[in-house]
């Protein structure tokens, strides 16, 4: 994956088919009353798969970029036979990094290609 990322999670708050969020509870001091809403999230950002107990299923970047292109590119076409992306280049225009996506999906397909050619 691409070692220049920040994991600063611009990528995914401008991409149109990104959808995460997470849920916020705010309880006021009364301890009866508060509310409950939705806050958009990214899942390139490091607390994102913290679970209660302070476990991180995706604490390390890596595990987070591969993650963003899983659920982009990997598990949709197994599913539904399409990408999850619509090429837009949102995500690579914002990047702070200068991470081009094209670039890291063809480094991929030649990894992935390559490691066909072995077995």
């Amino acid at each position: 994956m691409e070692e220049r990322c920040l994991a600063c999670g611009n990528c995914t708050n401008v991409c149109p088919t990104c959808y995460c969020f997470d849920i916020i509870d705010e309880i006021e001091l009364d301890m009866k009353t508060g509310r409950r809403y939705r806050r958009w999230d990214s899942c390139q950002l490091e607390p994102f798969a913290k679970v209660a107990g302070g476990e991180n299923f995706r604490k390390e970047r890596s595990a987070r970029q591969r993650h963003r292109y899983y659920r982009k590119f990997r598990y949709p076409v197994s599913k539904f036979a399409r990408f999850f992306c619509t090429g837009c280049g949102r995500c690579s225009r914002t990047c702070m990094a200068k991470i081009n996506l094209k670039d890291v999906l063809s480094a991929l397909l030649k990894e992935m290609d390559s490691s066909l050619w072995k077995r």
